[in-house]
């Protein structure tokens, strides 16, 4: 509740797919791609989860073969970051991102950190991982 700028970026993070798709993929990597991965780790809920929603249309824009390049990486990354919320927030950007990026990566990266995830010693970890294994669960069925 500090921050009385947070509702000024999530306009910002709504607005990014359709500035993506304007500007191309040569300037959102330039330029927006970095911003785009550190709003998973903004201090408000939020923006943490206009994040993962704004990863997801990001794939949509430039597909599967970049966000697994650009995005995925960064995401399982966060899987292990030492606070929980961020760790909560990097699974469900993989419960968003897997209806994208295909079967094969879900199967083969993706799933993986979420099984770790599922061990977590935090409860709401555990459950968030819950939750993304039911939305694989029937994205992989």
């Amino acid at each position: 509740a500090h921050d009385k700028q947070w509702r000024v970026r999530l306009a910002i993070i709504q607005h990014m797919p359709l500035l993506a798709s304007q500007m191309g993929v040569g300037f959102f990597e330039e330029r927006l791609a970095k911003l785009s991965i550190a709003w998973l780790s903004d201090s408000v809920s939020a923006i943490r989860h206009a994040a993962t929603d704004n990863l997801k249309e990001l794939t949509k824009v430039f597909g599967a073969d970049w966000a697994a390049v650009h995005i995925i990486p960064q995401v399982l990354e966060l899987c292990s970051h030492s606070n929980y919320l961020y760790r909560i927030t990097a699974v469900a950007g993989i419960a968003g991102l897997a209806e994208q990026v295909g079967r094969e990566r879900v199967a083969g990266t993706v799933l993986p950190a979420v099984l770790s995830a599922g061990r977590d010693p935090v409860p709401n970890c555990r459950f968030a991982a819950a939750r993304c294994l039911e939305s694989l669960g029937r994205f992989l069925a």
